[in-house]
Order: structure tokens, then C-alpha cells, then sequence
């Protein structure tokens, strides 16, 4: 019993030294369910958060986005369960997260935003810094309703793009890029094929590589197209 005891604190002060070479990675999100989604995929590899900053949307009348007001409570319940710290804010682009950053030592952040262009202070605090993707192939299709704009131009391909963010309008590194075939679908059924099959693996991917320092791939975006405007019905 004892040699099994003394192996298992071996065991357990190893993971404690690992950690402290693992990279603290937030997020900062408007989509609590989205959020949640990631949560669970990361949990599978006993991961999660070092720290959760949420902000509403500024406008909740667009069903797209709008995630319902029970979101939110939902995500606080499962932060209080897996002892996250998660902080509620008007904005995520508020004085006061540079300060929550700084004292929970994080380093990178992934982000689900809807409606905010992070700015460059809030950026600089993430030495690693924040990822997020764009229903769009960067760098063509810029700014809102990107592949419904492609949809509209009769582009064959449409796709989904993973970005280090800067303070442009999706002008970010490019680091996972998928594209797939317009075929016969329409583009809601293309942009929900986008969504289950490979938006949250972005998140689930580069989350993974952060964590592990495992260095990604980025392409510059030399070209900047005009992003485009909100927003077409279909």
C-alpha cells in the first residue's frame, strides 16, 4: 500500500510539473451552447478553460445568433461544476478583462464571437494569441454572410475558416482552412454542414496544439478583399 501510495504522488507531482509548462487558454464568447459543445470535447482529454469571459450579444433579435437566455445559465452551472472562472461583462472589449487576463496568467484565447472586433489592447494580452472562425474562405469572402455572398456570386466551393484574430475585419492569419462543394445543397444545409462537421473541430484542434505547445501552420492573408456587408436572406 505504501509503494502504491509513493508511485501515485510520483504520478500526480509529474501531471503537476506538466502543467506547468501547458498554456493557459480562455475564451471569450457570445455563444454559451457553442461553448459548452467545446467544453464537452476537450473534457474527453481531461482538459478544460483556465477562464471563461462571457458578453451578450449587443443585439439578441437575430435568431441566427441568438442563443436563447438559458444559455447562459447553463454555461455558469457547468463553470461552477468544473471550477472555472468565468466572468460576465457588457463587452468583450471592456477595460477591466486586461486585468482578469493578467491575474489568471493566460496566454492564448479561443473565441466565439458574433458581433465584436476585438480590439488591438485586448489582443496584446494573449502572448499566444486568440483564434476564432469565419463561415467563409478567407481571404475572398471578408465580413458578414460570407458564404451566402459566394452562394449569391455562384461560387463552386464554399468553406470555413479558422483565423488568428488582429484588429482588422477577418484580415487574421489563416490557420485551418476547409472547403467543400456547393453541389445541389442550398446554403443553410451547407453552412450547417460547415458547423457539425468542421467548425468545432477547428476549436477542438487548435485548443489541443495550444495546450500542448505544438506550433501551427499559418498562412498570411496577402490579398485584402473588402469585407462584406450584413445581411442576406435566404
Amino acid at each position: 500500500m505504501l509503494q502504491n501510495s509513493y508511485i501515485l504522488r510520483i504520478i500526480l507531482g509529474n501531471i503537476q510539473q506538466i502543467e506547468l509548462f501547458m498554456t493557459k487558454i480562455a475564451c471569450l464568447t457570445q455563444r454559451p451552447i457553442q461553448t459548452l459543445i467545446l467544453m464537452y470535447l476537450i473534457g474527453k482529454y481531461n482538459f478544460k478553460f483556465d477562464l471563461v469571459i462571457y458578453s451578450p450579444l449587443k443585439k439578441i433579435s437575430n435568431s441566427k445568433e441568438d442563443e436563447g437566455p438559458a444559455s447562459i445559465d447553463s454555461l455558469e452551472y457547468q463553470c461552477r461544476l468544473l471550477k472555472i472562472p468565468l466572468v460576465k461583462t457588457n463587452s468583450l472589449n471592456s477595460p477591466k478583462i486586461v486585468g482578469i487576463i493578467k491575474k489568471h496568467n493566460i496566454s492564448a484565447a479561443l473565441g466565439f464571437i458574433a458581433d465584436t472586433i476585438i480590439n488591438q489592447k485586448i489582443l496584446n494580452c494573449f502572448k499566444k494569441g486568440v483564434y476564432s472562425t469565419h463561415e467563409g474562405i478567407l481571404p475572398r469572402y471578408r465580413g458578414h454572410d460570407a458564404n451566402e455572398w459566394a452562394f449569391m456570386d455562384g461560387k463552386k466551393l464554399l468553406g470555413i475558416s479558422m483565423i488568428k484574430l488582429n484588429k482588422g475585419v477577418d484580415t487574421g492569419d489563416i490557420v485551418f482552412l476547409k472547403r467543400i462543394k456547393r453541389q445541389n445543397k442550398t446554403v443553410k444545409e451547407i453552412n450547417r454542414e460547415l458547423y457539425y462537421k468542421y467548425k468545432i473541430y477547428f476549436y477542438e484542434k487548435i485548443f489541443l496544439n495550444l495546450k500542448l505547445n505544438k506550433k501551427n501552420k499559418i498562412k498570411k492573408q496577402k490579398k485584402k478583399y473588402p469585407a462584406h456587408p450584413r445581411r442576406i436572406i435566404f
